[in-house]
């Protein structure tokens, strides 16, 4: 599948095309309020400012769960009983590899405290991840295979966050395709970043059918008609979010996670996005 069929000036095209058997059809939408939500980078400057009246603008909005750490200052346990008061559940947090190897018990306590389920490894790598070869992509899905176990005996699950870094030729492959092979699933998710596989040239909807039920988490950034192609809110830019989420459910999706963390102003990006995801669902 082309890059252009997943674009909103081309989505005519799959009018045509058949779906797969276990995705819901037109007219059957296959997510719900209950699975929108937020990653706080997104209201940076507003968790800063109030902190306790953002989670609160969020859950009227219609957010219903909640991807980010405690704020400064503020304890994991204070941070989750807030969500739940407001309304929000928090579906967990993380860092780097680095940073995940380095303080693993920490990060453990913290996801417990906050009574989520995820964490994140939001980059996989132990360098830049410039010119990735395949022993470094290698050593990354072993890192991710070792912590992934570590976690699921703790009874959390980690994901990993891509960027466009991993859709690069590695030979006769991508980056992409070796660490989906060389990753154990029983451990070790994906929390599949839309605008990032755009960047990559690469198709959400023919990853989703090559790697069925392997991508839990989904973060939804739009991507502008710039040259640069750069970040801009849900429902702003030209990626066919329609197209994308009927097929999302055969990836595994189970939340769709708004997220623009260049956003300006963060709150009207969580509105305008929010607005137009239930629009469509």
């Amino acid at each position: 599948m082309k890059r252009r069929t997943w674009m909103k000036q081309a989505s005519l095209g799959l009018a045509g095309t058949s779906l797969l058997p276990h995705v819901s059809r037109a007219g059957t939408p296959p997510f719900g309020q209950d699975q929108l939500a937020l990653i706080t980078n997104t209201v940076k400057a507003e968790m800063e400012a109030d902190w306790q009246a953002t989670i609160q603008l969020l859950a009227d909005l219609g957010y219903r769960h909640i991807e980010g750490g405690p704020p400064a200052n503020v304890s994991a346990k204070t941070y989750g009983k807030a969500l739940q008061t407001a309304g929000l559940k928090s579906l967990g947090y993380g860092s780097s590899m680095s940073e995940l190897q380095k303080n693993l018990k920490t990060f453990l306590q913290t996801v417990e405290h906050l009574q989520a389920r995820y964490l994140v490894c939001y980059w996989p790598w132990l360098s830049s991840a410039d010119n990735l070869s395949r022993e470094e992509t290698l050593l990354a899905a072993d890192n991710l295979n070792k912590l992934g176990r570590s976690i699921h005996q703790a009874g959390f699950r980690l994901v990993w966050h891509n960027h466009d870094k991993e859709f690069v030729p590695l030979g006769d492959e991508q980056v992409f395709d070796l660490l989906m092979r060389e990753t154990n699933p029983e451990w070790v998710g994906v929390e599949l970043d839309w605008y990032w596989v755009a960047k990559g040239e690469a198709d959400p909807i023919d990853l989703f059918q090559r790697y069925p039920g392997r991508f839990e988490l989904a973060h939804v950034k739009d991507m502008n008609n710039n040259r640069d192609r750069g970040m801009t809110c849900v429902g702003s830019g030209i990626l066919d979010f329609t197209s994308i989420i009927q097929h999302a459910p055969h990836g595994g999706t189970q939340l769709l996670i708004v997220e623009n963390e260049r956003a300006i102003r963060g709150m009207r990006c969580a509105t305008g996005s929010i607005q137009h995801l239930k629009s469509i669902l």
